[in-house]
C-alpha cells in the first residue's frame, strides 16, 4: 500500500519549485500606470470622519447614557456580551461545566433560588 498524501506532497512540491524559479519582471509601463493612479488616489483630500450630532430635541436620557458608555455601538455590544452571560448562565454546556468542576472541584454546588415560587410571595409571617 502506498503512502498517498507524500505522493501528493512530491508532486506538488515539485510544481511549485518549478513556479517559484520562474520570475518574470512586471513590465515597466504597467508599474508605471499602477504607481500613476496611487499617486491619484493619494493626492486627493481625505475626508475627515464626522461626529453623528441629532438635532437638539433628540438628545435624550438614552442619548446620553449611549454617549457616556461611548456610543450605539459600545452599547450595542455590551448589550449583546450581557446577553451571551445570561445564555451561558442559563444553557450551560457541557465544556463549560466540566471546565467549572475542574477549577472548583466536583463536590461544589451552588444553587441560587433567582425565580421563587409563589408560595414564597404569599406565605404569612
Amino acid at each position: 500500500m502506498t503512502n498517498v498524501a507524500a505522493d501528493s506532497d512530491s508532486e506538488l512540491d515539485q510544481l511549485l519549485s518549478g513556479l517559484g524559479a520562474a520570475r518574470r519582471p512586471v513590465p515597466p509601463a504597467l508599474m508605471a500606470r499602477i504607481l500613476a493612479d496611487a499617486a491619484a488616489v493619494q493626492g486627493r483630500a481625505q475626508s475627515v470622519p464626522v461626529r453623528f450630532r441629532p438635532a437638539s430635541g433628540l438628545q435624550g436620557h438614552w442619548y446620553r447614557i449611549a454617549a457616556a458608555v461611548g456610543g450605539g455601538r459600545v452599547l450595542a455590544g455590551l448589550g449583546s456580551v450581557a446577553l451571551f452571560g445570561v445564555l451561558l448562565g442559563f444553557a450551560q454546556p457541557a465544556p463549560l461545566a466540566a471546565l467549572t468542576d475542574a477549577v472548583w472541584g466536583a463536590d461544589l454546588d451552588i444553587s441560587v433560588d433567582l425565580w421563587p415560587d409563589a408560595g414564597d410571595l404569599l406565605a404569612e409571617g
